[in-house]
């Protein structure tokens, strides 16, 4: 794998759990799931297809953006 999508991944990983982070949850469940980051990596790249075929010929909408950046900025710990 090259530097560069190794880096893509790390960064899809570390907004997928911001995001799921900042979703408004009770301080309970919030205590739990950091305690759950605490035993997983980042650099897992299991769920990521290297096999698959991705055109982006047509570009990327990127109005249509998985993760709440606003929440994510916003995220207190």
């Amino acid at each position: 794998m090259t530097l560069f999508v190794i880096n893509c991944i790390i960064c899809y990983n570390y907004l997928h759990l911001s995001d799921h982070l900042s979703r408004p949850t009770d301080r309970d469940e919030r205590r739990k799931f950091i305690q759950r980051l605490s035993k997983l990596s980042v650099l897992t790249h299991h769920h990521i297809n290297f096999n698959g075929i991705y055109d982006f010929v047509d570009g990327i909408d990127l109005a249509v953006f998985p993760f709440g950046l606003p929440g994510i900025e916003s995220l207190e710990l």
